[in-house]
């Protein structure tokens, strides 16, 4: 895929259309810490990417990748993705919000807490259990099931 301008700002209102601008505020004590010289003007702002509905940036482009999926006139059976857990908060929460389902591949001894997460979403269709011993490999689970597989980082 070739990235342009056209491509950001279509991505960008895929996004604002579906969920809401992430707060962002401003810190003087970091300011404080950073300035040159007392009072020169430098200004830092915080974008709280913990008050989006996965709590992490990440959720954009699992928004972004459906969106491109759906444009392409085919609904999949569903999106298979191997993560440790953010892009699988994504995949999950955009997979239900376009009602197709999702299986996360994650690592053995994966965190809890991130598969806790994931497994939220009643649209997750699978993911590798505590005391599992042998994972299969995502493109295993897309050639047996049809689903489509996301690539972490498009090229």
């Amino acid at each position: 895929m070739t990235y342009s301008l056209a491509t950001l700002e279509a991505a960008a209102r895929t996004v604002h259309a579906l969920m809401p601008a992430t707060p962002q505020y401003r810190w003087p004590l970091l300011e404080a810490a950073f300035a040159a010289r007392p009072g020169d003007g430098t200004q830092i702002w915080l974008k709280h990417e913990n008050h989006t509905p996965v709590g992490a940036f990440k959720i954009r482009g699992g928004l972004v990748y459906f969106d491109r999926l759906m444009a392409t006139g085919a609904k999949p059976a569903g999106v298979v993705s191997a993560t440790r857990g953010n892009h699988g908060q994504s995949l999950a929460w955009a997979g239900q919000r376009y009602r197709i389902p999702v299986t996360i591949v994650v690592p053995h001894g994966n965190s809890p807490e991130k598969n806790a997460a994931m497994r939220v979403s009643r649209r997750v269709a699978g993911m590798a259990t505590p005391g599992t011993r042998l994972l299969r490999p995502a493109r295993t689970v897309r050639s047996r099931s049809g689903r489509h597989t996301s690539r972490r980082h498009p090229a």
